[in-house]
């Protein structure tokens, strides 16, 4: 395994952690406005985690992007004849916007 291939599987696995937690930290936030909605800080935390989510969304999507068309690991036929990756695409799309 390459240097290149633990820095694009590290940063992929690392930005769904990173995701996950912010979207919980987000809804933790909005709970504290819902209770107060005149509290800025709240707001502005809110806010915050939903940019820190947008960066991992991209870093998900672009590090595996990259995985599955850059000829790093497997060739691109073996992402582009399995189901799985279809419905994860398809997925990706269907939540993402």
């Amino acid at each position: 395994m390459s240097w290149l291939q633990i820095l694009l599987a590290s940063i992929h696995y690392i930005a769904f952690g990173l995701g996950l937690w912010a979207i919980f930290e987000r809804g933790r936030c909005f709970k504290r406005l819902k209770k107060s909605p005149s509290e800025s800080e709240s707001l502005q935390k809110a806010l915050f985690y939903d940019n820190l989510w947008a960066i991992a969304a991209i870093l998900i999507i672009g590090t595996g992007l990259v995985k599955a068309f850059g000829h790093i690991e497997k060739p691109s036929e073996f992402y582009l004849k399995n189901g799985l990756f279809h419905a994860k695409l398809t997925l990706v799309f269907v939540i993402g916007p």
